[in-house]
């Protein structure tokens, strides 16, 4: 069993907006990370307001489960840590909510590399991409409990503390994916840059 997790309860400073809201092609930011999920057993959605809920609820076609963030103030690892907290799944699927081409298809590579290790991640120009990965959830839970023990917030420890399979460029283009499919939006500019991928894509 699979768990897909959302993150989706960041300030988004950087982007001046709620990212998960801002529009490409017509559909907001967040919908395209939850189809991607679309064919896993679960969904959660982690948010850190109950007005989040509210927010997000309209916008999701994908059956899902919102979970509310119980460590506040601690970045993307607190509202991982809740989530992963209530999944079900023996592996947890994770995206955030500004990368909107993951696919479902990049998913079953990464679990597909994850057999027979703890997880496995995008290794793209010698960079993890931690929060675009397959983890075993059971080293997952007691990594980002440590962590957050010992308010220790590096993202990258959870490549580098776990056996986690990395997957590189090469690996992703003999799937037949493009590793441009991993960007994520946190400046206008990276928006503008996702509209162009997207316009070239559908040719």
């Amino acid at each position: 069993m699979i768990s897909g997790v959302v993150l989706a309860g960041g300030d988004s400073s950087r982007a001046g907006t709620d990212k998960s809201m801002l529009t490409l092609g017509a559909e907001p930011l967040i919908s395209w990370v939850t189809a991607a999920f679309a064919d896993l057993d679960e969904l959660l959605i982690s948010i850190s307001s109950e007005f989040q809920k509210t927010k997000y609820g309209i916008l999701i076609d994908t059956p899902h489960t919102f979970v509310l963030d119980l460590e506040h103030g601690r970045g993307p690892l607190g509202g991982l840590f809740s989530a992963v907290r209530e999944a079900a799944g023996d592996l947890v699927a994770v995206a955030p909510c500004d990368t909107p081409f993951v696919t479902g298809e990049l998913y079953r590579m990464l679990a597909d590399r994850a057999a027979g290790r703890q997880g496995a991640a995008p290794r793209i120009n010698g960079h993890w991409e931690p929060l675009i990965a397959v983890y075993e959830r059971a080293p997952l839970m007691i990594l980002l409990e440590r962590q957050l023990r010992t308010d220790e917030r590096r993202l990258s420890l959870l490549c580098t503390e776990l056996d986690i399979r990395p997957v590189s460029e090469k690996e992703f283009r003999k799937a037949g994916l493009e590793p441009e499919m991993i960007m994520n939006i946190n400046t206008p500019e990276d928006l503008q840059k996702a509209v162009k991928y997207m316009d070239f894509r559908h040719g």
